[in-house]
């Protein structure tokens, strides 16, 4: 079975290189610039671990993590954050993972376990 991702970014760089390297690993990856209707979308494409990245510098800590909390509650997959502060990490529960977005190595490791140790529900 091919694992799926879905990656949510609102850097459209960022996103192509995510969505190379995920293809280049054999994962089947859906792409969005755009956290609207991703409920809808995740219901549609059934995920196996959703990554999202928001990097909007205009925006507080705080903010940033209340609109990802919006996102990601209820989720019964894992979602990979991508943020250079950890510390938004206590603010999620424990199918929320945070990894910098600048290791990109790191990032691809992350999900090779996620997968690899069935943390997929």
């Amino acid at each position: 079975m091919i694992n799926k991702i879905l990656i949510v970014n609102d850097d459209k760089d960022m996103l192509d290189v995510l969505e190379m390297i995920f293809i280049h690993q054999q994962y089947r990856v859906e792409i969005f610039d755009s956290a609207d209707d991703i409920e809808v979308r995740i219901k549609k494409y059934n995920p196996d671990l959703v990554i999202l990245g928001f990097f909007d510098p205009d925006q507080s800590k705080e903010n940033l993590v209340d609109k990802l909390k919006k996102i990601v509650i209820g989720f019964k997959i894992p979602v990979i954050i991508l943020s250079h502060d950890n510390d938004i990490s206590t603010a999620f529960g424990n199918n929320v993972f945070i990894v910098n977005p600048s290791d990109l190595f790191f990032l691809s490791n992350q999900v090779k376990r996620i997968f690899r140790e069935n943390i997929v529900n």
